[in-house]
């Protein structure tokens, strides 16, 4: 459970990076020479009243 604010409606918004790292490391790589190259950005704001 992941909790961004009081009750409501939110938008979200993510980006990724490295996932084509991953697929030059896979499946040679053991876990830890993969753990790190992939990551990930989310961004959440409340959603306008007209979403609601």
């Amino acid at each position: 459970m992941l909790r961004i604010g009081p009750p409501g409606r939110y938008e979200l918004r993510a980006y990724r990076a490295g996932r084509s790292r991953i697929a030059e490391l896979t499946p040679r790589a053991g876990i830890d020479e993969l753990r790190g190259v992939e990551s990930f950005l989310f961004q959440f704001w409340p959603a306008s009243e007209s979403l609601q």
